[in-house]
């Protein structure tokens, strides 16, 4: 059986990119439609997200107060 080798940052990459995939399909669902609270709270809340797992994905690359800022973002209560 072949080894199934992935790095982190892939890992990471590839949550990032399916949150963004996940905003773009409900946008593209509800055009012309009412949203309400709960809904536009969603989609803020998993652009949020997605961005935190960029900046954990970029640490050592970037200033470590703006991983360590964007990071505490996975962990605040909704």
């Amino acid at each position: 059986m072949a080894e199934f080798l992935v790095d982190t940052h892939t890992i990471l990459f590839l949550l990032f990119l399916s949150n963004i995939t996940t905003v773009a399909i409900l946008v593209a669902y509800n055009i012309g439609k009412i949203q309400k609270k709960p809904y536009i709270e969603f989609i803020v809340g998993s652009i949020f997200l997605s961005f935190s797992w960029i900046l954990l994905s970029l640490r050592d690359q970037i200033p470590d107060i703006v991983s360590v800022l964007g990071v505490t973002r996975l962990y605040w209560p909704e």
